[in-house]
């Protein structure tokens, strides 16, 4: 398993470009995929001991620190959950909000926005933009809007090494019979960018899983979990872990029409009152798996791709 800070189409000239969107991860992040697959077939398919399964079995590129990482598996098994429990001295509407990641919780028990399905919150990428330069997309656009709710941590100390799954443990309820959870992490800079790094939707009516379809009573609170894939991923020192929520993210995903009915058959949409709670009840969290003291390994050079 190779994984890096790549595009997603992997042809020239991007897999020989060490920039994606605004950042540049150095000459060490370019990999020869298209050789490093010969290499693969060379002894899988012919034979030939290149050494190749002699090598850790997994390879990662921890972005932020700009270094490789070999690893027996991924998820890595040494890390640990640090946990930010979402909090709100205010209204968390906006990145000009309240909202904080905390180990505490803040005056105000919930937020809450309004989701109009006829005007959905964007992406921060459209489709024909996916993997594309830029895909690292500054997210202050999005984070403007006042049905997103947004969730800061104060500076970290210390570099934040998160290597893995990620997930948000969400209380929420709607007024509608069904609706959409859209969570998205990001890295904020101390010149305010907003770095995109992962994201999860839940479907509200599959929150105990696709086998069944399961609508909720109108202020019902429920609690849910949003995964948002892996990254892997350092927060450097005075940068602030972002976690924003909303209920859409047009064109990326279809919009929920809120109406509890088949995608197929509705046709007009419904506004919902969106509520996330985050108290000592109810204590919505986001959840990193963190690496403490990561070994790094040496850069592939070219001459590992010489004939």
């Amino acid at each position: 398993m190779l994984i890096g800070p790549w595009a997603h189409p992997l042809s020239a000239p991007f897999r020989s470009d060490s920039k994606l969107g605004d950042f540049d991860y150095g000459k060490n992040s370019i990999v020869a995929l298209d050789k490093e697959a010969v290499r693969w077939f060379d002894y899988w398919l012919k034979g030939i001991p290149n050494g190749i399964a002699e090598e850790p079995p997994v390879r990662v590129f921890l972005m932020g620190a700009n270094k490789w990482m070999d690893c027996n598996e991924f998820p890595v098994s040494n890390t640990l959950e640090k946990t930010f429990y979402l909090a709100a001295n205010g209204p968390a509407n906006t990145l000009h909000g309240k909202g904080l990641l905390s180990d505490k919780h803040g005056t105000l028990e919930l937020s809450t926005f309004i989701y109009d399905p006829s005007d959905p919150a964007p992406s921060p990428f459209w489709k024909e933009s996916l993997g594309q330069p830029g895909t690292n997309n500054d997210l202050r656009n999005v984070q403007r809007r006042k049905d997103v709710l947004v969730f800061t941590s104060k500076p970290v100390s210390q570099p934040l090494d998160v290597i893995g799954m990620l997930y948000a443990q969400l209380f929420v309820s709607t007024s509608a019979r069904d609706t959409d959870f859209v969570t998205r992490l990001s890295d904020v800079g101390p010149n305010g960018y907003v770095q995109r790094l992962q994201h999860g939707i839940l479907r509200l009516r599959y929150r105990d899983g696709y086998e069944k379809s399961l609508m909720v009573e109108p202020d019902e609170i429920v609690e849910i979990k949003v995964e948002m894939l892996a990254t892997a991923h350092r927060f450097k020192r005075s940068h602030r872990v972002r976690l924003d929520l909303t209920s859409s993210a047009f064109p990326a995903y279809a919009p929920n029409f809120n109406t509890g009915q088949s995608a197929w058959d509705e046709s007009e949409p419904v506004k919902a009152k969106q509520t996330v709670y985050h108290s000592e009840r109810y204590p919505s969290r986001l959840v990193l798996p963190v690496l403490e003291h990561p070994k790094f390994a040496s850069p592939w050079t070219h001459t590992r791709w010489n004939s």
